[in-house]
């Protein structure tokens, strides 16, 4: 799965569903799902995600997002674990 400049190889994607998105990238653990207690949306068309990034059991992100898509919500937890370029 690429997602911008980052590439998620098949083989580290445990879940990808429009809901769950469960992955290993760098050796950084990738979860995202819409299954939280965060409230709803600000708007009507996106979706909330609760997305966190894990090393070696320390949070890099660990926040919720409002987003359009799934690979919206993952770009964002690739750029708040910095694994982006800006």
């Amino acid at each position: 799965m690429k997602i911008s400049t980052a590439i998620i190889q098949k083989r580290n994607i445990t879940i990808n569903t429009p809901e769950t998105f469960s992955a290993t990238y760098k050796g950084r653990e990738i979860n995202i799902t819409t299954d939280h207690r965060h409230g709803k949306p600000k708007y009507d068309h996106l979706k909330r995600y609760d997305i966190t990034v894990t090393i070696n059991g320390s949070y890099e992100v660990n926040t919720y997002e409002d987003c359009h898509t799934m690979r919206d919500a993952i770009r964002y937890a690739l750029k708040g674990a910095c694994l982006l370029p800006k």
